[in-house]
């Protein structure tokens, strides 16, 4: 079987999955449509120009016609992150149109206005993915729940998860980890979709029974400052660290510091930093609305999933590791675990299963 993965942009947590599919002996060909825009430096990710893609990938070449970006494009199995743009549905057309077997890939829809106005063209969608592509997979069970929405068949919608490469450390079982103060990191941009005044607020509560706990948040600040000013309103400025945006090589190392890391988001499509975190050997606290929290998070195992906007609920959640610091350690090591279910190796081997009975099924319609 021969491949070609389309997808938006180079990046950390899709190059590892690329890789492992090659590793397993499939002929891959990656077309990104375009380089790593300001506002992804910002959060620390690195340049990637043309000289450091690999001799299988590219970017898009804009005066060539668009499936012809790959010569042998009529032999591949094609993978599409969407609908939702033009140049995306063009794409769909040209491979159906053509009778080349393609695949849809994505994360679950935003939420809000964004949800209802696209609802129309993602029924739509829907059904051309039923009538011509082998199937769907979505980023985990909530992005799998999403696809079922815009009306694709049940039998045609598997999970592909996004997956980060393992540990280069054995263990994070540092021995003064438990005696160390209480210490929350969250790793993402510091915005209102991202749910930071809620964390702030939480935080407090802890802090307030815990006033040796820390709180420690990386990322750009999209709010010009207005979360620090909060911390320093709440009373909590001296425990709350704002780092700004730590270098995507960094992350790993300024988590292996933390008691539990947090992602409070009001909506994330996935959240790579909780697989960052579960490879690392972390406790793990995200919210309902966060797609890997299904996946990832076993409650009560491995960590907690709390409400999205809920104080109340972050607040306990972080409390039990603040009360318990051997329950975060014990947390911490059934997250590798989990996160052991989630290896590039094991994703792209399910992949390729999943493809390869697609295509004998024959599920395309006419």
């Amino acid at each position: 079987m021969k491949i070609a993965i389309w997808t938006i942009t180079p990046n950390h947590y899709q190059s590892a999955f690329h890789d492992a599919v090659r590793r397993l002996g499939t002929d891959t060909r990656v077309v990104y449509f375009g380089e790593v825009p300001q506002e992804r430096h910002a959060l620390g990710w690195r340049t990637i120009g043309r000289s450091d893609l690999l001799e299988e990938e590219s970017f898009l070449n804009d005066n060539a016609n668009l499936v012809e970006n790959i010569a042998d494009w009529r032999e591949r199995v094609h993978v599409v992150p969407g609908g939702r743009t033009k140049l995306l549905r063009s794409l769909v057309r040209s491979l159906s149109r053509s009778g080349v077997e393609w695949v849809h890939w994505s994360e679950p829809s935003s939420p809000g206005w964004k949800r209802l106005a696209g609802s129309a063209l993602r029924y739509w969608y829907g059904q051309y993915v039923n009538r011509y592509a082998l199937g769907a997979f979505g980023t985990g069970h909530m992005a799998m729940d999403d696809l079922r929405r815009w009306g694709i068949r049940r039998f045609r919608i598997a999970s592909l998860p996004y997956v980060v490469a393992p540990s280069a450390e054995e263990a994070n079982e540092c021995s003064d980890r438990e005696a160390r103060p209480p210490t929350y990191v969250y790793v993402g941009q510091l915005c209102h979709r991202k749910g930071i005044d809620v964390l702030l607020r939480a935080f407090r509560e802890v802090a307030r029974d815990y006033p040796l706990a820390r709180l420690v948040l990386a990322g750009a600040d999209g709010s010009k400052g207005l979360y620090q000013g909060m911390a320093e309103r709440l009373g909590i400025s001296k425990q709350t660290s704002f780092t700004g945006p730590v270098p995507i090589e960094s992350v790993r190392g300024l988590m292996r510091s933390a008691t539990a890391v947090v992602l409070p988001s009001r909506h994330d499509g996935w959240g790579v930093v909780l697989s960052e975190a579960a490879a690392e050997g972390l406790a793990l606290i995200a919210t309902e609305t966060c797609g890997a929290a299904r996946d990832l998070i076993e409650p009560g195992y491995n960590g907690f999933v709390v409400a999205s906007e809920s104080v109340e609920q972050l607040a306990a959640a972080m409390n039990v590791y603040a009360e318990d610091p051997g329950r975060a350690l014990q947390h911490g090591r059934h997250s590798r675990i989990v996160s052991a279910r989630f290896t590039p190796d094991r994703v792209a081997s399910t992949f390729l299963e999943t493809l390869s009975a697609w295509r004998g099924v024959g599920v395309r319609a006419s």
